[in-house]
Parts: C-alpha cells; sequence; structure tokens
C-alpha cells in the first residue's frame, strides 16, 4: 500500500507499507485449537504453534507494526517439529541443543512472544553452566544477537560452553524500560517501555528453570538501545518497584 501526501502536483510525504493477505488464515487457527485442546500440558510448545496466529492478531489489531512474519514458512513445515513434541513421554525440547526457537505467552501484554536460546552441545544437565542474556539494539529482534556475524555468538558459545538466551524486550524498539522519545508509551496498563523490561524479566526466569544455569555466572551482553536502558540492570535509578 502506498500513500502520498501531495500539494497540487508535488509528491511531500510518500509511505509504501506491505500488505500481506493469507487466506483461510481463521480456519487454520480454528482447527489448531480444537487439536491442542486434546493435548494436556506443553504450554511452550502450545504457544510456539500458536504465535503465527497470534501475531496475525496482533498486526490486525495495530497493536504491532512489525510486516516480517512470513506465515507461509510459519503455518506448515516450520511447525512440525512442535506437533511432534506434544507427544508424550517426556519433556519438550529435553536433549535439543544449538540455535532453538521458543516462545511463551506474556499474560501482562496478552500475547505469545519470540524469544532464541543457544545450548551447546556439551550441556547435559549434570551441571550449571552459565549464562548470557543478549539484547539487541533499536530495530533489532529476538534472533539480531544469535545470527549476525554469521553466528559468532553461537560459535563462541560452542567453543567455551555457555548457555546464550536473546528476548525480544516486547517490540523492536521497546527500549528495555527507558522512556523517551525514541520509546513511547502504548495504550497497555504496564505502557510499552515496562512490558520491554518485563518481557526480558520473564525469559530470564523461564531458561533458569529450564536449564541448570550458575547463579554467580550470569552475564548481561547488548549494544545501542541496551546502554540507555533503565532498568535492574542500565544506568540511572531502577524503575519504581523495582529492586
Amino acid at each position: 500500500m502506498r500513500v502520498e501526501l501531495r500539494r497540487e502536483e508535488q509528491t511531500a510525504a510518500p509511505v509504501v507499507h506491505p500488505i500481506v493477505l493469507v487466506r483461510g488464515l481463521d480456519a487454520k487457527r480454528q482447527s489448531t485449537e480444537e487439536r491442542l485442546g486434546k493435548v494436556s500440558g506443553f504450554d511452550a510448545v502450545k504457544a510456539s504453534i500458536r504465535y503465527p496466529f497470534d501475531l496475525a492478531q496482533s498486526l490486525n489489531l495495530g497493536r504491532n507494526l512489525d510486516p516480517r512474519l512470513r506465515f507461509h514458512r510459519r503455518l506448515s513445515p516450520g511447525l512440525n517439529n512442535c506437533w511432534r513434541r506434544l507427544s508424550p513421554p517426556g519433556i519438550p525440547f529435553e536433549g535439543e541443543r544449538g540455535y532453538l526457537e521458543r516462545h511463551y505467552f506474556f499474560e501482562e501484554a496478552a500475547e505469545i512472544m519470540p524469544y532464541r536460546v543457544y545450548v551447546p552441545k556439551a550441556y547435559d544437565g549434570g551441571k550449571a553452566f552459565p549464562l548470557i542474556v543478549a539484547l539487541h539494539g533499536l530495530g533489532g529482534t529476538e534472533n539480531t544477537m544469535l545470527q549476525q556475524a554469521n553466528g559468532e555468538l553461537q560459535k563462541l558459545a560452542e567453543e567455551h560452553g555457555y548457555i546464550v538466551v536473546a528476548p525480544l524486550g516486547y517490540r523492536r524498539n521497546g527500549g528495555y524500560g527507558r522512556v523517551g522519545p525514541v520509546f513511547p508509551l502504548d495504550p497497555t496498563p504496564r505502557g510499552w517501555c515496562g512490558l520491554s523490561e518485563q518481557d526480558v524479566l520473564n525469559v530470564l526466569k523461564i531458561v533458569r528453570s529450564d536449564y541448570q544455569i550458575d547463579p554467580a555466572r550470569i552475564y548481561l551482553m547488548g549494544h545501542s538501545m541496551v546502554g540507555m536502558a533503565r532498568g535492574p540492570w542500565g544506568p540511572g535509578t531502577p524503575r519504581s518497584g523495582r529492586p
């Protein structure tokens, strides 16, 4: 879709925005929910299966203006592994190593959020591993830190034996708790920036629950937008109510 603000015969400001039309999405979502309703538990796996539909709804409502999602890739081959994980016995994701796509339901935002984890092959759950929380800069995504530079961070994590987790931070420009002109507030009760901070803390809690993590070796890394964050890790005074 192209919109132009014109004055007489001159274009003052053109805006181009992609529109994605997906046929049968509502029917696909309904059949997916019917199938998921027959399985108890496996909340993390179900979140990954529901994520494309949840993001589509968020885009349609204008809550998220990110057009990155390619539904044709998300709704078919990419979900086959997730469906296989719903078959008990066993623990979802147990034994999986390398670069992993994960999702969870973010209750405060009423959305399913993506995050990424890298688990080295040496991890067997027998001993605690160090953890690095990698936060992207402005405009990045949950994929940025682990995929940039040809996956160099993944190679280093494998070589030196540490787990890496990369949250989205609610939105690509969430700010991780920072409030300012680049990081606006949205109409949600917590506010855009507060939700960005909380998403990171939620993901940290999930990873510490899923894996044996050494509490004395949890590190934070990031760049650009991360340096301006105001939260438990950022400069300035912590947000109200935060330790």
